[in-house]
């Protein structure tokens, strides 16, 4: 059974700044596009899940069809109508916060998914506090770190793995490694070309030396000699990146 218990006043305060915000990325994103009031959530996540919150606490009205919503309380009004409300149901918040972690976390960025501490910016400062004020943040002088508490929502959205680790940061890492063990193991000819054209800061010329002379599984000192005909030659263009700076 679900937690159906009231609402605490710091939870409340949470709920409206995350309705607001909410409804401000909304806004943003498809206001242009509006028809009789209607916004349109294009069938996306982080849209769908927009609408769906802003439905729970009547900033927005669901449609004839699943796509389209009524903008009910416009985003500067947002704030004045949340206090309004007599109750804010535990399922509001919730989804209000997943909305807001799928909108602002996964898609826009605008705060870090991973474990480490990271800087907010002032728009998000006020958010910041109240997660922090609510126990899924902690505030860590100048900058915030998510807890525990805000694992079930990332993980909803497949930011976290299973085991709460940030699916990004570990990807970083093994991409990290990948890389070291590439430069470790470059053939000298190949080395030699990189060099040269770094020194002259043809960085897209050395991008397109490493390629070229990758097989998809390991390097190839002469690229024209195909081991394996029909491997793949593409390299991440974030790991070619990431072996020019250690080359450099």
């Amino acid at each position: 059974m679900g937690d159906n218990s009231p609402l605490t006043p710091p939870e409340r305060e949470l709920a409206t700044e995350l309705a607001y915000l909410v409804a401000d990325k909304m806004w943003r994103d498809l206001g242009a596009d509006t028809i009789a009031g209607e916004v349109h959530n294009l069938a996306q996540s982080n849209y769908e899940a927009g609408c769906l919150a802003l439905n729970l606490v009547g900033v927005y009205k669901k449609g004839k069809h699943f796509t389209l919503y009524k903008v009910v309380v416009p985003v500067d009004g947002v704030h004045q109508h949340m206090d309004s409300l007599e109750t804010v149901s535990r399922e509001a918040l919730n989804e209000l916060l997943s909305a807001f972690v799928e909108n602002y976390v996964s898609y826009d960025s605008a705060l870090s998914c991973g474990r480490r501490s990271f800087p907010v910016h002032p728009n998000l400062n006020r958010a910041a506090n109240l997660l922090a004020a609510n126990g899924f943040a902690e505030k860590q002088q100048d900058e915030f770190k998510w807890t525990e508490k805000i694992g079930p929502t990332m993980k909803r959205w497949y930011i976290w793995d299973e085991n709460g680790e940030c699916r990004s940061e570990r990807e970083n890492v093994l991409r990290d490694e990948t890389a070291a063990n590439m430069v470790e193991t470059l053939p000298w000819i190949v080395r030699r070309k990189v060099d040269a054209a770094l020194k002259k800061h043809r960085d897209l010329t050395a991008l397109k030396i490493l390629s070229q002379h990758w097989n998809g599984e390991k390097w190839l000192m002469f690229p024209f000699f195909r081991e394996k005909p029909g491997a793949s030659s593409q390299i991440d263009i974030r790991l070619l990146k990431l072996i020019i700076q250690k080359l450099k």
